[in-house]
């Protein structure tokens, strides 16, 4: 490939382009995470595809880095590079729905810099939802492209098996569109390592009919609470239905700033009988709480249901497994653990916290058939004992 001048894709670009020396360089450097911010030589603002693909040609024409920016938060600098060029698609972020009427299944059109927000307001116009983050300010497609656990995974699978359409630019510049139909194979790459095959400008997803409110909210528990709360949660997964899921956050700063571990449970039904709600997570509602918010909510609001509080403290490096069992004899020494090394040093508290996903996995598994060469690697199928469904999250920050 001949070398692009720049020059020569300044002339055709119709979305903004910026240097260090630009004004609007220092801001969009800007990233949520410490671990994250490095500086580029350039940083494209792409406004359609035309400009997606003559970044992508600039770059690899002349040898250059590449790195996508959606909302910036990846924990590993994956939209970050130093020396590099950005591929910035924050002013793209449209979001509709194209659905019968109010509340009826759909066909939902993302475009690449779309947050979790964008595409939860979006659903909620049209009565509709599909599987999303806590946190409505994370890039939908960087959430979606790595597999995209979510509060409705159990029901629907993850966000990226919503997957109809992708409009992907390839390292050629050349703009295609994957499905079952086009490009099968690609389409396959993308559901899971999307990130490594090029930058994705749009999505088509389905999206599942909700016209009415939904179950969530958040509980805490102070630490003289989290031997019961493990223990009432190990209950709690075993009669674990598709529709519901819960998360629990162990954090230590307390309100005025302080040392005060706590863990705040965020449960989630899929249905709008709060009754029926408390019945589900009634286990977790009678060990001995501190705040209680659960209750029916709209839908955007499950994808704000991280509280500031928690999301501004973990904005450093982060790593995950997956588990097997909630059992306190699992836990409370973990939590020991990382009790001994905040407490060894007041900056660590402030912004080290854990992360548990109590997913229910039932729809992960329909579809996976026999290829496990997956982003989710226990994806189990059916019938293979009590694994196929128990596994959950964690991620410590």
């Amino acid at each position: 490939m001949a070398k692009l001048a720049l020059t020569d894709v300044r002339a055709s670009f119709r979305g903004f382009i910026s240097a260090p020396q630009d004004l609007a360089y220092g801001r969009l450097i800007e990233r949520w995470s410490a671990n994250e911010q490095n500086e580029p030589q350039l940083i494209f603002e792409p406004v359609c595809e035309e400009d997606i693909s003559l970044a992508v040609k600039y770059a690899a024409s002349n040898n250059i880095e590449v790195a996508v920016v959606c909302g910036g938060h990846s924990f590993l600098a994956a939209s970050s590079s130093n020396g590099g060029v950005h591929i910035d698609l924050r002013r793209m972020r449209d979001t509709w729905v194209e659905n019968e009427h109010f509340g009826a299944d759909g066909v939902m059109t993302i475009e690449g810099g779309a947050s979790s927000g964008d595409v939860a307001e979006a659903c909620a116009a049209r009565g509709t939802c599909t599987p999303l983050p806590a946190v409505k300010e994370l890039g939908y497609m960087g959430f979606a492209l790595g597999g995209g656990a979510g509060w409705t995974s159990g029901l629907m699978g993850h966000a990226v098996d919503q997957f109809l359409e992708v409009r992907i630019v390839l390292a050629s510049g050349e703009v295609v569109t994957a499905s079952e139909n086009s490009h099968p194979d690609l389409f396959w790459a993308v559901k899971g390592a999307g990130y490594g095959f090029g930058v994705v400008a749009s999505v088509k997803i389905r999206v599942w009919g909700l016209p009415n409110q939904i179950f969530c909210g958040t509980i805490v528990y102070p630490a003289s609470s989290f031997k019961a709360l493990f223990e009432a949660a190990e209950r709690y997964i075993k009669s674990q239905r598709e529709e519901d899921t819960v998360a629990l956050v162990y954090q230590n700063v307390g309100p005025n700033g302080s040392y005060q571990e706590s863990i705040m449970a965020m449960p989630y039904y899929h249905g709008n009988d709060a009754a029926e709600g408390r019945r589900r997570f009634k286990e977790l509602l009678e060990v001995p709480h501190i705040a209680d918010t659960t209750g029916l909510q709209w839908y955007p609001r499950s994808a704000d249901s991280t509280p500031a509080s928690v999301w501004m403290r973990m904005r450093r490096y982060s790593d995950g497994t997956l588990f097997t069992r909630i059992s306190p004899k699992v836990w409370l020494p973990v939590i020991d653990r990382i009790r001994q090394w905040v407490t060894g040093e007041e900056s660590r508290y402030k912004g080290t916290s854990m992360f548990m996903g109590l997913y229910g996995w039932f729809r992960t598994f329909e579809n996976t058939g026999p290829q496990y060469d997956s982003v989710w690697p226990f994806r189990f199928p059916p019938g293979d004992g009590e694994r196929s469904w128990r596994d959950c999250a964690v991620y410590i920050t």
